[in-house]
């Protein structure tokens, strides 16, 4: 280091600066290593359950429930475009709210859809005409 105060102080500023970005740079390739995670291997086609956090029990815990089931139409890079079968809502959500149902080979039939809508899911409405 130069033995002028004013240029070490500066010098050291620029050494905090690299160091800052060096460590910057380390977090950001190790939090895209944590990012990817577990793939998912839903495709467009498949049918999922979605699971949706209705409220919080007395125990600070979340209270999950499994609806469904929807349709994958679309894969993005962290989440997915789903579908639900009765009311044709598109959702994008999280591929760790989604379990698999069913393959894209499901024989979507009258009956089918009938216990769906008995299954007790509440329904929004969307205008009164």
């Amino acid at each position: 280091m130069d033995g002028h105060p004013e240029r070490q102080s500066e010098q050291v500023d620029n050494l905090r600066a690299h160091f800052r970005e060096m460590h910057g740079e380390r977090k950001r390739l190790v939090n895209m290593v944590r990012s990817k995670g577990n793939m998912c291997n839903f495709e467009p086609g498949d049918y999922v359950l979605w699971s949706r956090v209705d409220k919080r029990l007395q125990s600070s815990k979340l209270l999950v429930r499994w609806v469904g089931p929807f349709r994958v139409t679309d894969a993005l890079p962290h989440s997915f475009m789903v579908q639900h079968l009765l009311t044709r809502d598109v959702r994008e959500v999280n591929g760790s709210r989604l379990k698999h149902y069913y393959d894209g080979d499901l024989d979507v039939t009258e009956e089918l859809r009938e216990h769906i809508a008995k299954l007790g899911i509440v329904l929004g409405l969307r205008a009164i005409t």
